[in-house]
């Protein structure tokens, strides 16, 4: 008997027209460490006064499927996850969109059986990297249902394998008072970008247990975190305190392929204050918002981030 283990686990995706319609096998392999997405029901109890101490056994009540996949970023092989994310893509350039209509479904080769989620969508993304090591993306999965088969996992393979490693990456960041350029380079030890999407994922009818195809639902957040490994300049607190407006790049590059990240205007909201907590060098480090793009000129971005593979 086979028994499940991590060194023959597989993930693939492919896209869905209609939230809930029949499978069709995945097409994208996608180079994941990890997943935590998981099956709950909901007991509906039973309350019933019967004369006994005890509880009659419930019902099943509503199915909720969610939880992340992460992995490390490469050049080939998270596109799907970038389109599911922000919304569209064309040409390599992914934009987001205000609303989020792209589908995914998913499967996972645990050994035992293959695990399919037939509808899913991505409701938060988040992008990070770290001094010495590979960019990491996580993907929060909001899914219709699991199910399990028999049938064999498909024969799919990975577009290429060259990872995005943080060392390969140029960082720039200033005010828009003009174009970025190559005095604005900075660096950085290690940077988070999240892009929370605020979908409703928690509607049902009576026609199902399952929710229905989560939509946006509010305003969507994208926000940045980085840290600098050195105080030795006020520039950052100066733009807190001064309330103004930056702008950000965070490109990488393996020689061949290229990574870009855009961000046309942000405003730091905490962080960056510089307090002595002994002897040792100080560091900086902070939150900063990003927003859609109202008054920067200089960058080509309407929205909040813009994510370019070359």
């Amino acid at each position: 008997m086979s028994a499940g283990t991590g060194i023959l686990a597989k993930c693939g995706i492919g896209s869905v027209a209609t939230w809930g319609e029949t499978w069709n096998a995945v097409t994208d392999l996608i180079p994941f460490t990890s997943e935590s997405i998981e099956k709950m029901i909901a007991r509906i109890e039973d309350a019933s006064l019967t004369g006994i101490g005890g509880q009659k056994k419930g019902d099943a009540g509503l199915i909720t499927v969610e939880g992340d996949l992460e992995g490390e970023l490469d050049y080939y092989n998270w596109g799907k996850i970038l389109e599911a994310a922000l919304g569209s893509v064309a040409a390599g350039v992914y934009d987001i969109t205000d609303s989020l209509d792209k589908i995914i479904r998913m499967e996972f080769e645990k050994t035992v059986s293959r695990w399919r989620i037939g509808s899913a969508k991505i409701d938060k993304i988040a992008i990070s990297g770290s001094k010495g090591e590979v960019l990491k993306i996580t993907a929060t999965v909001a899914g219709q249902d699991i199910s399990r088969t028999s049938t064999a996992f498909p024969s799919i393979s990975l577009s290429g394998t060259s990872r995005v490693l943080f060392n390969d990456g140029t960082f720039k960041f200033a005010d828009t008072a003009d174009a970025l350029a190559s005095g604005d380079t900075v660096g950085l030890e290690s940077f988070e970008l999240t892009l929370e999407r605020n979908l409703k994922t928690d509607d049902y009818t009576n026609q199902a247990r399952t929710i229905l195809e989560p939509k946006v639902s509010g305003f969507r957040n994208v926000g940045l975190r980085v840290k600098l490994p050195r105080y030795e300049a006020d520039t950052w607190i100066n733009w807190k305190d001064n309330g103004t407006d930056i702008q950000g790049e965070l490109s990488f590059t393996d020689g061949t392929k290229t990574l870009t990240i855009q961000l046309p205007q942000m405003l730091i909201t905490e962080g960056f204050d510089v307090n002595v907590g002994g002897p040792e060098l100080m560091a900086q480090e902070g939150t900063i918002k990003c927003y859609v793009n109202t008054d920067n000129s200089y960058m080509s971005v309407s929205k909040e981030v813009k994510i370019t593979i070359s």
